[in-house]
């Protein structure tokens, strides 16, 4: 605010003669007469409190106000002084303006006071005695109130140094005031403006309004800032700062609730000038472009459209034609985006970009998304699809009839303007689902039609706005989130359009479009004839786009979709290996892993009818070349149609035809192996808990892994030769380094599952045997013997369990290895009990007999058929370790010191130690000379 001269005259008189205690106490009244007027106007602009708040109001007066008490009738007091205030506003006009500048005036004057005397101190040193009147005339003011220590404590130097120190914080809080008084007059300007809007008034006010809350939002952003900075310094008096913050945050608080107010009422009325101006259905797009005057009084009412025109453009060209026409839309993006640009505590989002993310999710809502559903949903179902789109303007001038769409504000006015439409129709043809090389003319014309749309709002709306933001703003709502690949093979598969629900923006369902239906998914002569074409139709499509998109200023890089221009070729090599990687895990998760075939060669029978009798007597093969054979097996048929597509894949890298791209024989040996990888990660973690529990789902696991182990040995040399000559594929083509891998994948697969047998042999066992050991010494038959019994028969059971589930599923040699290991669990078992024995009876001598013979036997009927134990006992006694010592066990309880002497000469109890049998022929036989001697015989054997 500017002074008058007179008033600056006066000050530079008083800055002469005052000394600096008589112009604080001077520029403390001012102060005080300012935050009481600030705080009343924040009090009478709070409309809906009740009595309460307003006595709490009153309080925060009290606070500021150096003559505050606590008494009673002192608030009495500043309540009827507030309500003095309120009549007096209320009789004479609440004239802020005028109040706001007298103020303004007298803190300039005080301000400039204290000023001048820093500036002068120097000078006049002299004259720092003051006049005696004017000491008189503020001898009233309570010092210590205000953080002032007595005059009568304090030496002149210290207190001369208190007064100047409270000096410069009095300028601070006078900077406060001043900017809080220029918050409050911005407001009453745009209460000014909001009062003409609300009675009707032609002017438009709703850009002038928004300016002034810009500025008010500003002033009381640099009062908070002023505030902050002294709250953050301190002062001397605690006292005098708690009051001080107390009286700010409540004028602070009061300026901000009611610009806060202000700005959501005029971005309502925005906001809904703006719903009026554009209509958005699914077949039209309709804008209201500007407003248009009406005829004066008394004139000629038959005015056409071009007359309509003409005024409209006076009125942009002209001030006072300009005072005389309705809001528009126009108006109301200005409004919008001067107040996006506000900074401070009452802004808390971009307006405008609200604004416009409303246009444009109706945009997406009612035109774009469906049209791209209905166009991939025909390209889906091989139905007709939409190959051309015909537009057309039109235009009419709408005077905010009652039957117009365009309906007016909420305070009831309607807009009036020129209604520009725009109206589209559609051509379909059939589209053949298996053209290998489609026109993609449907593609073309989708983004033709998104780029008609785009460019009719960026015409008629976007040039609406008076700032460049809004068309980036418009092109960030749009176009902003794009198909954002988080590595080299992130592709737009459901999961990513999910994510979105109903609100996935358009170019993640653009990137899937073209994704699935303009990239050819297969590799053979006649898409490769044809990719050329379609690539270059895909690329000329995008690059228009984007560079339409780029010079309407919508974006400032190209799209997304720019990825599927720029590298065709490359995303073709993705869509064939995700294509291979797709069918392959359709095989890996819909196929039935339990389902089974044989393949491999019977070694085993091939040998028994081709070696001589006397090599078979001596365990010698002759030319054995079974080494680089896969023994007959069941593998899944999930693993051989896996290993047959792969197989078809590397069958296409070293086509003739294929050959012919860079990429493409790279890309498809690369899939190759990954289709492996994928069964490695896939059906362990689908059938994980089959594979640990059940022996057949873990045998077929097993015999899968061998089977592509050894399939794997020869594959790389098989294909490695077929590749052009100069392809470095024939240096790159192996697949030995997976061997190791699924090897070791199969051993632990069965160890796992034998020792998970192992366990299940003891837990049927063990419970039965517990008491064994000390039942063998009875004379007569126990139930501990009869237990035993039954635990030779459950564990026998269980061995025929698993021989039916494996038999027929492992090759010969790994069912006998792994049964084999099994059944030596249970021999353990009943030979721990037997020979830690102290003491066995004849009777249980004979009963031991007959269990170990009735296990051998058990045990050939698993390794061989029931019809041929012979030749299962032979192969037991091969494959199982403790064979030998459970048959030795079971003949020594048949047998006398004499039969004993002669087996050991013929070598019957090789497997048995002579600690261990030395212990059963003490339990055995009583004390005698033949015991002793054989006991001799073992102790030195």
């Amino acid at each position: 605010m500017e002074t008058s001269p007179s008033a600056a005259a006066e000050a530079e008189a008083a800055a002469k003669s005052a000394t600096l205690d008589v112009r604080i106490r001077r520029a403390k009244r001012v102060i005080r007469d300012a935050t009481a007027s600030a705080l009343k106007f924040a009090q009478i602009q709070e409309t809906d409190v009740t009595y309460e708040s307003s006595e709490t109001k009153i309080h925060d007066h009290d606070a500021f106000d150096p003559s505050a008490s606590p008494d009673p009738e002192a608030n009495i007091k500043a309540m009827n002084e507030a309500e003095e205030f309120d009549l007096a506003m209320t009789l004479f006009g609440d004239d802020i303006r005028g109040i706001e500048e007298d103020f303004n005036d007298k803190l300039v004057l005080v301000e400039n006071d204290i000023h001048n005397y820093f500036a002068h101190k120097q000078q006049d040193e002299q004259e720092q005695h003051g006049s005696a009147a004017d000491v008189q005339a503020t001898s009233d003011i309570n010092n210590e109130s205000f953080g002032i220590q007595s005059n009568e404590t304090l030496d002149s130097h210290s207190k001369q140094q208190l007064l100047e120190q409270e000096a410069k914080e009095l300028h601070a809080k006078i900077s406060f005031l001043q900017k809080c008084s220029k918050a409050r007059f911005a407001l009453d300007e745009a209460d000014q403006y909001l009062l003409q809007a609300s009675t009707g008034s032609r002017k438009a006010v709703m850009v002038s309004c928004a300016r002034q809350l810009q500025e008010a939002t500003k002033a009381v952003q640099a009062a908070r800032d002023d505030f902050q900075s002294q709250d953050r310094k301190g002062n001397i008096n605690t006292d005098m700062n708690d009051r001080d913050e107390k009286v700010a945050r409540s004028i602070l608080s009061s300026i901000e609730d009611q610009i806060r107010r202000k700005v959501l009422d005029l971005s309502s009325k925005a906001l809904a000038m703006i719903d009026s101006c554009i209509v958005v259905t699914s077949d039209s797009i309709s804008v209201c472009e500007g407003p248009v005057n009406d005829p004066k009084p008394g004139g000629s009412s038959s005015d056409g459209v071009g007359n309509a025109l003409h005024d409209s453009t006076n009125i942009e060209s002209s001030s006072s034609s300009q005072e005389q026409s309705y809001e528009g839309l126009k108006v109301a993006l200005n409004v919008l985006a001067t107040l996006s640009t506000t900074n401070g505590s009452c802004q808390s989002h971009d307006r405008l970009a609200h604004a416009m993310g409303v246009v444009v999710d109706q945009l997406l809502s009612n035109i774009l998304r469906p049209a791209i559903h209905a166009v991939r949903t025909a390209l889906e179902s091989g139905s007709e699809v939409t190959t051309n789109y015909v537009f057309e303007e039109s235009t009419a001038k709408s005077m905010g009839s009652a039957s117009s769409k365009l309906t007016g504000m909420g305070s009831g006015k309607q807009v009036r303007g020129m209604v520009t439409t725009l109206t589209w129709t559609t051509s379909v043809e059939k589209y053949d689902i298996d053209d290998k090389t489609p026109t993609l003319a449907w593609w073309t014309a989708l983004l033709g039609f998104i780029q008609n749309i785009t460019q009719f709002m960026r015409d008629k709306v976007l040039s609406q706005g008076s700032e460049d933001s809004i068309r980036s703003i418009f092109g960030k709502s749009m176009f902003g989130n794009s198909v954002v690949a988080k590595n080299v093979y992130s592709l737009p598969f459901d999961s990513d359009i999910m994510e979105h629900g109903s609100k996935c923006p358009i170019l993640k369902l653009l990137g899937r479009l073209v994704w699935e239906h303009c990239i050819p998914k297969e590799c053979n002569k006649e898409i490769l004839q044809g990719l050329q074409s379609i690539g270059d139709v895909v690329k000329e499509s995008i690059t228009s786009f984007d560079s339409f998109l780029m010079e309407s200023r919508l974006i400032n890089t190209p799209t997304a979709l720019s990825e599927y221009g720029d590298g065709f070729e490359k995303k073709y090599n993705d869509k064939i290996r995700t294509s291979i990687l797709g069918r392959g895990r359709k095989i890996l998760l819909d196929g039935d892993y339990h389902n089974s075939i044989q393949v491999g060669v019977n070694v085993h029978e091939q040998k028994k009818g081709d070696q001589p009798e006397f090599l078979d007597s001596l365990g010698i093969e002759q030319n054995d070349m079974s080494i680089f054979l896969l023994e007959a097996c069941g593998i899944s048929n999930v693993a051989s149609d896996l290993m047959d597509l792969c197989r078809q894949t590397m069958d296409s890298a070293v086509d003739e035809i294929v050959a012919s791209q860079t990429l493409i024989p790279p890309t498809l040996y690369r899939t190759s192996r990954e289709l492996l990888d994928l069964y490695r990660a896939t059906i362990p973690a689908v059938h994980g808990s089959e594979i640990a529990s059940i022996p057949r789902t873990a045998a077929i696991f097993h015999n899968d892994c061998v089977f592509f182990a050894h399939k794997l040995l020869t594959l790389g040399l098989e294909y490695r030769d077929r590749f052009a000559s100069e392809s470095p594929m024939r240096k790159m083509c192996t697949f030995l380094d997976l061997v190791p891998i699924f090897r070791e994948l199969a051993e632990r697969t069965m160890n796992d599952m034998i020792r998970h047998q192992k366990r299940q042999i003891s837990e049927i066992l063990m419970p039965r045997l517990e008491y064994l050991r000390d039942a063998l010494g009875s004379n007569e038959g126990v139930v501990e013997w009869t237990d035993a019994e039954t635990a030779l028969t459950a564990g026998l059971y269980h061995l025929r369990h698993l021989s039916q589930a494996w038999k027929s599923m492992l090759s010969h040699d790994v069912y006998c290895i792994t049964m084999g290991s099994i059944t030596d669990s249970l021999f353990k078992i009943f030979l721990d009990k037997v020979l830690g024995t102290k003491d066995i009876s004849v009777p249980a001598c004979h009963f031991l007999n007959a269990l170990f013979q009735n296990g051998l036997r058990g045990v050939a009927d698993v390794f061989g058929s029931p019809s041929n134990t012979i030749e299962g006992s032979k192969i037991a006694e091969k494959f199982c370790a403790l064979f030998h010592k459970f048959a030795a066990v079971g003949k020594f309880m048949n047998m006398c010191l004499a039969d004993i002497n002669m087996a050991l000469s013929e070598g019957d109890f090789q497997s048995v130690t002579g600690a261990e049998l030395s212990k059963l022929v003490v339990a055995v036989f009583q004390d005698s000379e033949g015991r002793r001697k054989l006991l001799r015989l073992l102790e030195s054997s």
